[in-house]
């Protein structure tokens, strides 16, 4: 079935309303003329401190995920356009937390997902390769910065750019929002506007700036 086809069924529209209706009309409504529904499940998302479980919704033009409050409730809600989006893969590892990823990529936030086997795992890989292929037929290819993938804060407990000691309730993490590394603030000492991730400073490390915006500061 076409896309067009799909959009216009009535599955589709009754799914999509049931969608907007778990949201309880805190978000601008998903449901819309030509939008279809290609995929939705519970998948992991490895977030800032741990791995948690986040409702994900894939739609023709762009992929909505979500906090899950109970049965068919949602809030929180993240929408990420597939214009802008990539995938990449993972290759399973002998670490259990990574077996099943893929890696998702926008200039606003980039993340990696995991899934409950490797079917799970294709069925949105290859879904989300598809759809970002469709959308950018006969368009050049343009060069996205895409946001850095955050390092979990349990995955390091000393600073990534210095040999500063231990992190302590004074001794502060922070990441860099240029590459994500684990820094202490003695190796952050700068802020500076980064592209497609709004207008405000954001702290990157010492190591970031230099490599990439102390020439545009000189």
């Amino acid at each position: 079935m076409r896309i067009s086809e799909l959009a216009e069924s009535s599955k589709n529209v009754k799914r999509m309303g049931e969608i907007d209706e778990a949201f309880q009309g805190r978000y601008p409504p998903l449901c819309a003329l030509g939008r279809a529904l290609l995929a939705e499940g519970v998948l992991l998302k490895m977030c800032r401190k741990k791995i948690k479980e986040r409702k994900f919704f894939l739609f023709n033009d762009m992929l909505v995920y979500a906090k899950i409050a109970g049965h068919e409730l949602y809030y929180a809600q993240r929408t990420i356009p597939l214009k802008t989006l990539d995938v990449e893969d993972v290759i399973d590892t002998f670490k259990d937390t990574l077996k099943h990823a893929w890696i998702v990529k926008s200039p606003e936030k980039s993340f990696v997902l995991i899934a409950e086997n490797e079917d799970e795992k294709q069925h949105w890989f290859l879904n989300l390769k598809a759809c970002i292929r469709l959308l950018r037929i006969n368009k050049e290819k343009e060069k996205i910065d895409y946001a850095p993938i955050w390092i979990p804060d349990d995955e390091s407990n000393e600073c990534m750019r210095c040999e500063g000691g231990k992190f302590t309730v004074f001794r502060r993490k922070h990441h860099c929002r240029k590459c994500g590394a684990i820094v202490c603030s003695g190796c952050s000492t700068r802020s500076v506007v980064i592209k497609g991730q709004g207008n405000d400073p954001l702290r990157v490390c010492d190591a970031c700036f230099e490599r990439f915006y102390s020439e545009s500061e000189s």
